[in-house]
């Protein structure tokens, strides 16, 4: 079996999960000299890690670094160093890539489930993430700043939650999305949101739909 003095896990961008996952696997190893790092696929400019990520770690009691998003390199890989990655596309992307690509694996892959994969909680019309659902609005209904905007679809979000006696959740509904546009009138922004109806309202369904894959 291999010994590894350094990790590195790789997301896309690495804002969300590969320092998450890093964070993580720091904690879990304090006792031992291992390095734990996290890289990106792609990384454009030093973008910081996501700040929904940071929360989500803090909530565990668990700090991540302020860092700024790292492009994985060349000289990453070693005999020494355990690569781990979101998903098998990412894998063979370094194996193309790279020609020091080594000891590189999907996250699930190293813990026994290949066929499974670390989905992307980032960027979404609804996300869920850390179980609970974010929501980006299409078009703001309280935005000033355009009198005519080339694209006025929107969302009305409604969810029920039931709190008990005590203060605590105790049931939550689905969504339940409501397409609307954020002008009445079709040639500017008279800043009176409305439904829509018919084929404006699918046509807005299956564009949320498409910025919420998976949900």
């Amino acid at each position: 079996m291999n010994t590894y003095n350094k990790i590195i896990f790789v997301c896309m961008g690495n804002t969300c999960r590969s320092p998450m996952a890093a964070t993580i696997m720091q904690n879990r190893l304090s006792k031992y000299d291992v390095i734990v790092e996290s890289r990106g696929m792609v990384v454009l400019f030093e973008e910081p890690y996501n700040p929904k990520a940071v929360a989500v770690a803090a909530s565990h009691n668990m700090i991540m670094p302020s860092n700024n998003a790292i492009q994985i390199a060349n000289n990453d890989f070693g005999k020494d160093t355990l690569v781990l990655v979101m998903n098998a596309s990412m894998k063979q992307k370094l194996y193309d890539s790279f020609d020091r690509a080594i000891n590189v694996y999907t996250l699930c892959e190293f813990c026994g489930e290949p066929e499974e994969e670390v989905q992307d909680p980032y960027g979404k019309g609804i996300e869920e993430y850390n179980g609970k659902y974010i929501c980006y609005s299409l078009g703001n209904f309280c935005f000033g700043g355009n009198s005519t905007p080339s694209d006025t679809d929107s969302m009305i979000v409604q969810q029920t939650f039931t709190i008990n006696k005590k203060g605590k959740l105790t049931k939550s509904s689905k969504l339940n999305i409501i397409p609307c546009s954020i002008s009445s009138s079709s040639g500017y922004n008279d800043y009176c949101p409305v439904p829509l109806t018919g084929d404006a309202k699918q046509r807005v369904l299956d564009k949320i739909s498409q910025y919420s894959e998976g949900l």
